[in-house]
């Protein structure tokens, strides 16, 4: 049996059981990670690489950014009524659909999605900038990260500096990052996740 592609960190500070699904189906996922928060920030990539395959090779199918698309509605559409959330885009800049987290009302899940399949790509790949706009949001305490490439603008774009810093916004607010790697291996990102408790998975 081959290994799995999530790789959980070996020090994590809390625990919190996966959910049920709303429809007391299977535990809703988003890139095989459970759900296991009711306040939760989808911070993703939109920088201009997203728009490449999604699979090696595969020119005339679909892109990174539109499977990422597809698992962001996914899990925004089982999100259970009392969660609260918010999307953040970025490439150079950072592109908040709120600033606050919103209630998973129908309404604002559609809201949501809605505005992640207008939002478009542009140059730059600004980890940092996002994760540090993401972690002040008050109330959150989970943050997913979707990106396929290593920090490109932003404050900081040495690895060291970014989580030097994410360490220290984090050190109160304890806020869990899971990372998702689209491309190639990141230790960027496995140490983001490894050192607040997250998981790290690459697709």
């Amino acid at each position: 049996m081959p290994p799995s592609p999530i790789e959980p960190s070996g020090r994590r500070r809390r625990r919190a059981a996966a959910p049920a699904a709303p429809d007391g189906g299977t535990v809703l996922e988003y890139y095989g990670i459970p759900l296991a928060s009711e306040r939760i920030v989808f911070v993703l990539d939109l920088s201009e690489s997203m728009n490449r395959p999604a699979r090696m090779g595969d020119r005339g199918g679909r892109t990174r950014l539109d499977l990422a698309r597809e698992e962001l509605a996914k899990a925004i559409g089982g999100l259970d009524p009392r969660a609260r959330f918010d999307v953040l885009f970025f490439n150079r800049g950072r592109i908040p659909w709120k600033r606050d987290l919103q209630p998973a009302t129908p309404e604002n899940r559609t809201a949501a999605i809605e505005f992640a399949e207008r939002s478009l790509t542009a140059p730059g790949t600004a980890i940092y900038d996002a994760l540090e706009m993401a972690l002040g949001l008050e109330g959150a305490d989970t943050v997913f990260l979707l990106t396929d490439g290593e920090p490109v603008g932003g404050r900081f774009v040495e690895e060291w500096d970014i989580l030097r810093e994410i360490a220290r916004l984090d050190r109160t607010r304890r806020i869990r990052i899971h990372t998702i790697g689209v491309a190639k291996p990141a230790p960027l990102l496995r140490r983001l996740a490894e050192e607040s408790g997250g998981t790290y998975v690459r697709p």
